[in-house]
């Protein structure tokens, strides 16, 4: 069993694939949040939040240098705050509930 720094470097390594696209839509499409096409929908914002927890909560004017993404940090914090934050909170919830399955199976 790997320490808490290990499994949160391996995370930074695959912090996009940690979390399902669909399961951001589907978190998104039950707060009754609404929105439009753009680079930065709920899926790139939510992605985004949680890269920016696991680097240390680091400035929103960072963030989009450590996504990839071409986008100002005032963007990305404009997107972030356009989401509900049900969405987090379900998103939370699913993904604790997930891995409290996995290591009742795994121990």
């Amino acid at each position: 069993m790997g320490n808490i720094a290990q499994i949160v470097g391996q995370f930074k390594q695959s912090w996009s694939q940690e979390l399902e696209d669909n399961a951001i839509v589907v978190a998104t499409q039950e707060a009754g949040h609404t929105w439009r096409q753009r680079k930065l929908g709920p899926v790139q914002t939510v992605k985004m939040f949680l890269l920016q927890i696991l680097f240390g909560n680091v400035a929103c004017d960072f963030v989009p240098r450590l996504a990839g993404k071409d986008v100002t940090g005032s963007a990305y914090c404009t997107a972030r705050g356009r989401l509900p934050l049900k969405v987090l909170q379900t998103l939370l919830t699913r993904c604790t509930a997930k891995m409290a399955e996995r290591v009742r199976e795994t121990g």
